[in-house]
């Protein structure tokens, strides 16, 4: 369901047995969707986008959780930086998830080097539960200092194979 115009809208979401098409935010950008329900507003305001999902709950065979986002473009910079990618306030949770495919879903304003060890050191188990919250400018993810923003994860893990040195 749909209700938009020029200055921006809302949307009622439900997918089943789908994807997810997210180029630029992840190194694999399709993502198979079993299920996802959403509540979605937009707003355009100039060159000030604006975009908030509320009570989004997803599965596929990787995890299954919910999460609520408010993204906005950021301020130019005085060095000339663009509006992207953005500032973001995440956060959510994870009823269930393969540890060893968590690192499909780590975004690629992180360091290609941190993505590539989470892939390579983590190669088995099962995330029981969790917690996450990203907040802050994404420009300068990851937050050196924590009056930057916030990137936090906490979670229940089970049977994990880690290979803290990787070949």
């Amino acid at each position: 369901e749909f209700d938009l115009n020029q200055a921006g809208g809302r949307a009622t979401l439900a997918m089943r047995n789908g994807a997810l098409d997210l180029p630029g935010i992840f190194d694999e950008p399709v993502l198979d969707v079993d299920q996802l329900r959403a509540q979605a507003r937009w707003q355009i305001d100039g060159q000030q986008l604006r975009l908030q999902l509320d009570n989004l709950h997803f599965a596929n065979a990787d995890a299954a959780g919910r999460l609520r986002l408010a993204w906005r473009s950021s301020e130019p910079d005085a060095s000339g930086g663009g509006r992207l990618p953005g500032v973001l306030d995440l956060s959510g949770s994870l009823s269930r998830a393969q540890a060893q495919r968590v690192h499909r879903y780590l975004p690629t304003v992180l360091d290609a080097q941190a993505r590539n060890y989470v892939r390579e050191a983590v190669q088995a188990g099962v995330v029981t539960g969790a917690q996450f919250r990203v907040k802050g400018d994404l420009r300068e993810l990851p937050f050196r200092d924590p009056r930057q923003g916030e990137f936090r994860i906490a979670a229940q893990l089970r049977d994990v194979v880690y290979d803290y040195a990787p070949a």
